[in-house]
């Protein structure tokens, strides 16, 4: 389970890697995958949607004074809900459980999905970019929690990675809607890949009945019982027997540590381990990934494409991506993730000051370089190649 550190042997009994995977458990991760999308395509669709010429006829961001004020924030909400549907995450995890955590999580992300694509004031649709901002977040962090306190521990990686290529699978989802619906030739077409968002969360709440809870979390809150049936159900029976006696010791293990949030900061190995996951976090937020994402058209835009070559970039930008992620999955335990994670720096600095310089020297204009306007688009697929693999 989630932060075992107990050897997969107990009193002499070992798991068989042979018999460590059943159907129900590939049904049960391919399930919450869809919570994995609908955090994907929340945090993607955005990018495309401001690339509507009806949607920005509808608010009427080219005439108003304020227009890009608003833009902005419409992403800075949605990074706003980010912080406190993270702040939620363990809070509602530990004291209702992992399957009503991630509940209200889909909750929020169809709501807001709904609404968004209803909204008929911009006032409207700030409010639930905040909540679609609380809730994909929300996802993002309790998803990965959830599998990898259900998986096998010998399928954990690859089974967990379904998690990330999903996560991209969302993204590229809604940029190819989002080039779809532009096709369609309504002045509301802007509103159908906003409502498309909510899909997948409904799915996962849809499915919820029929999932499990996670066997850490019943054997903490004392009920061993129906922790030993879901057990029995993720396992064979030996496997299952072993499996909650490792959980069990574990949790004990646990107990007797500091294990408050002042010993994050006061304890020395937790606060080193804490520094080194909120830098990592931090450090590709800072990437930039994000802002070419969100505000892709208007990077294409002010390197002389219309509004289909902006969709279009923007769908393929996510679709290599995805790709990229699924090739991911097939060598990231072929590496150290420490020389994965400084290749991935490395090659995304390098792209990031190529753009940059090729942006700066060759502006649009009568006497434009197109070819070195093509090459800083080439930069930004470049640049989403390095993240992909390396994370």
């Amino acid at each position: 389970m989630a932060g075992l550190d107990v050897d997969n042997s107990h009193h002499g009994e070992t798991l068989h890697p042979r018999k460590s995977m059943r159907p129900y458990n590939i049904m049960v991760i391919l399930a919450m995958g869809f919570g994995s999308i609908a955090m994907g395509y929340s945090g993607s669709v955005i990018g495309s949607t401001l690339a509507q010429p009806t949607f920005i006829e509808y608010f009427d961001f080219a005439t108003r004074p304020n227009g890009t004020s608003l833009i902005s924030a419409m992403n800075g909400l949605f990074q706003a809900g980010a912080f406190f549907g993270a702040i939620c995450i363990s809070w509602v995890a530990d004291a209702w459980g992992r399957k009503t955590s991630i509940s209200v999580a889909a909750f929020l992300v169809v709501l807001s999905g709904a609404l968004l694509a209803g909204s008929v004031h911009i006032a409207m649709f700030l409010v639930f970019r905040f909540f679609a901002g609380m809730g994909s977040f929300w996802l993002l962090g309790a998803i990965p929690i959830w599998m990898t306190e259900i998986v096998p521990a010998r399928n954990r990686g690859l089974l967990v990675d379904i998690h990330s290529a999903a996560l991209l699978f969302g993204y590229t989802f809604a940029g190819w809607m989002g080039f779809g619906f532009y096709h369609v030739g309504s002045k509301n077409a802007w509103r159908a890949p906003l409502a498309i968002q909510a899909l997948p969360g409904l799915i996962v709440l849809l499915a919820m009945p029929w999932l499990p809870e996670s066997p850490r979390y019943l054997i903490q809150k004392g009920k061993h019982e129906e922790a030993r049936r879901v057990l029995g159900r993720l396992h064979e029976s030996e496997e299952a027997r072993i499996e909650y006696a490792q959980i069990e010791a574990q949790l004990n293990h646990d107990m007797s540590l500091p294990h408050s949030w002042k010993s994050l900061l006061t304890k020395k190995t937790y606060r080193k381990r804490a520094l080194f996951a909120v830098g990592l976090a931090c450090g590709i937020q800072f990437t930039g990934v994000l802002v070419i994402n969100n505000y892709g058209s208007i990077i294409y835009s002010g390197l002389g494409y219309d509004e289909t070559d902006q969709l279009l970039f923007n769908a393929l930008f996510n679709t290599v991506g995805w790709v990229c992620g699924m090739v991911a999955i097939f060598i990231i335990d072929r590496f150290p993730r420490n020389r994965l994670v400084f290749f991935g720096s490395v090659c995304v600095t390098t792209c990031l000051v190529v753009e940059a310089a090729l942006v700066a020297n060759y502006p649009v204009g009568p006497n434009q370089n197109n070819g070195a306007l093509k090459a800083a688009v080439a930069m930004t697929f470049l640049y989403i190649v390095s993240p992909a693999l390396a994370s």
